[in-house]
């Protein structure tokens, strides 16, 4: 249906250069190495992560998460757009348009 058009779809994020991050059955560990701040996320932010670094839009990773998780559509969207706002308000993730500062 609607999948093709997203799986079209620009990314509109990605990680900035100076993030790592290790995972396991339980989750996950973001480490920001510049500003020496450490993150824990659950197994779905460890997911959204790796669809960032394989460059999937928002819309993409929604739509691969309500079908992984077996939750609606509205409900993913809205756990996607929430996630990638809070990395963004720790300065994890920059519009993939944009240069980042060195």
């Amino acid at each position: 249906m609607g999948n093709e058009s997203q799986e079209n779809e620009a990314p509109a994020y990605q990680l900035q250069s100076r993030i790592c991050s290790t995972s396991n059955q339980d989750g996950g560990t973001v480490l920001d190495v510049d500003r020496s701040r450490i993150f824990r996320v659950n197994v779905m932010g460890v997911f959204i992560l790796d669809c960032l670094r394989q460059g999937w839009s928002e819309a993409k990773i929604a739509a691969d998460v309500a079908s992984r998780y077996v939750v609606n559509q509205e409900t993913a969207r809205t756990d996607v757009h929430e996630f990638l706002e809070s990395l963004k308000q720790h300065n994890l993730i920059h519009a993939a348009r944009e240069h980042e500062d060195s």
